[in-house]
């Protein structure tokens, strides 16, 4: 038994400090992955300002507009986002959309919903760690897929059907 619990934790510590946690490509090169891989699978992909990947994903007739963002200092870290999604207009929304977001948010793996306050929109995250950045190809489509059905989810929710 002891044997075993030493074996375990000897695979646990090789696992954990044999994945690479610092910065293995520039943000360049990562920019280019993301940039190539998207352009190849026909998403517009462009930078934005801040360095991060714009593209549009359609959506039954709509077009979501997603960002990868960039982590070149932890390249673990990949973030599919869209921000700015809804725009809340009254107090009566705003609590109508804490609902929504919450309720989408518990529904939904990987997606996270949140309400900003500030600026009066609503956001949508999914974040995943990983191995190695090439490896985003392996959860990109189910990521997007997520992002996508939790939006109308969100939006049928707020009592409006997305056209």
């Amino acid at each position: 038994m002891q044997r075993r619990l030493i074996l375990c934790a000897v695979a646990v510590v090789h696992i954990t400090f044999s994945a690479p946690v610092g910065a293995d490509m520039t943000k360049k090169e990562l920019q280019d992955m993301y940039c190539a891989y998207l352009n190849a699978e026909g998403y517009s992909a462009a930078l934005d300002q801040e360095g991060d990947i714009r593209f549009v994903y359609p959506v039954e007739g709509r077009k979501f507009y997603f960002y990868i963002i960039i982590y070149a200092d932890d390249q673990r870290c990949f973030q599919i986002a869209a921000v700015n999604f809804w725009e809340i207009n009254s107090e009566e929304e705003w609590r109508k959309a804490l609902i929504a977001a919450s309720t989408v948010s518990c529904n939904t793996w990987v997606v996270k919903v949140s309400v900003d306050t500030a600026q009066k929109t609503v956001n949508f995250s999914a974040e995943m760690l990983l191995v190695k950045p090439e490896d985003f190809t392996q959860v990109f489509d189910t990521m997007l897929s997520f992002m996508a059905e939790s939006m109308l989810d969100f939006a049928a929710q707020m009592g409006e059907r997305i056209p």
